[in-house]
């Protein structure tokens, strides 16, 4: 976050501090629901839906190695409903959103089409990658259930998260509580069309420091930061961790953020002091304590200028140009200068 120094040509000077937009490390689609659930040695376990983090991004080959499961862990796939005409299961985990299953049944009041995924070896998983068809998202799961088996056989499924989502050509996370599979069932409850499509399925492990980056701030609007993070030493420390991590480039915008919304909580107004400064020309002093102009990326005021007197001439470091305003104060207007930091 750029850094703002605003100051009010007043008897009594004011400062403003104006909100800056986060970036967003997952971003959650819009109207989904979650459904919690208990399942045997879980409590609660919930599905969040969310675009997934590192898809498409120049991150997401070192993100993928650290987080998801191969593909080839990947035994066999079955359906309960057979493959349409032109489409196969294989085509969901090929890594080519061009490609796409599609079920050869529809749903009904009597049927629901299912997706079971056989893997080599049990793995521990809390998110499952599903991107839908390009062309129009024909299929998207709306409602969905996802189901756990350690066996390689019989009906030992146990219901692990469901949910809803809107349809969207966005690759999205069902994201449950950290759960050993054998099997996966993937329950398309309610489709697009009534005609489950899937382009892709991929399979995530937990990241932690994932989780506590959702953590960060108490909401959405990204205001305040929560109680465990509120302090500026903690802030580094949980930088110092993340530092590794393949998302290390999103996320530490967002610790910057952090740490200006806990130093804009803690501002206090106090009187400034005035008096004459005496070591504007001294340059060994200036290299020692002045920050450089370079730093400042914009200087603006709120009442323009008069003649060719810019407000840039307040900051080309020569002390024979002025900036002069081109409105005066007055019982109902006070001039400012705003000026904005690259660091």
């Amino acid at each position: 976050m750029k850094k703002v120094l605003s100051i009010a040509t007043a008897a009594a000077m004011a400062i403003n501090i104006a909100s800056v937009p986060f970036n967003v490390l997952a971003q959650e689609l819009p109207v989904q629901s979650v459904v919690n659930t208990t399942i045997e040695g879980k409590v609660n376990a919930t599905a969040k839906v969310s675009k997934l983090t590192a898809y498409g991004t120049e991150f997401e080959a070192a993100y993928d190695n650290n987080y998801r499961m191969p593909n080839s862990n990947v035994k066999e796939i079955t359906t309960n409903a057979g493959s349409y005409s032109g489409t196969k299961l294989e085509y969901i985990l090929d890594n080519q959103p061009n490609t796409h299953w599609e079920t050869d049944k529809n749903n009904s009041d009597t049927f629901t089409n299912e997706l079971i995924f056989e893997l080599e070896e049990a793995d521990v998983l809390d998110r499952i990658g599903f991107l839908a068809r390009s062309v129009n998202q024909k299929g998207f799961p709306e409602e969905f259930e996802i189901y756990a088996s350690e066996t390689s056989d019989g009906e030992t499924f146990q219901l692990v998260a469901s949910g809803t989502a809107v349809k969207t050509s966005d690759f999205v996370e069902f994201k449950f509580e950290p759960t050993s599979f054998k099997r996966i069932k993937f329950k398309f409850k309610k489709a697009n069309i009534d005609r489950p499509f899937a382009a892709e399925f991929r399979f995530y492990k937990e990241d932690v420091l994932a989780d506590q980056m959702a953590r960060l701030f108490t909401d959405s609007s990204k205001n305040q930061v929560s109680a465990d993070f509120d302090t500026v030493e903690k802030l580094n420390q949980f930088e110092d961790d993340v530092k590794s991590h393949p998302l290390y480039e999103q996320f530490k915008e967002d610790i910057e953020n952090a740490k200006y919304v806990l130093s804009t909580q803690k501002i206090e107004a106090t009187t400034a002091v005035t008096k004459t400064f005496g070591h504007y020309a001294n340059t060994k002093y200036a290299e020692l304590f002045r920050m450089d102009y370079d730093n400042i990326e914009s200087i603006n005021n709120n009442a323009g200028h008069y003649s060719n007197a810019v407000i840039g001439k307040a900051v080309d470091g020569n002390l024979d140009t002025y900036w002069e305003t081109n409105k005066g104060n007055t019982s109902t207007f006070s001039n400012e200068v705003e000026v904005t930091f690259k660091d």
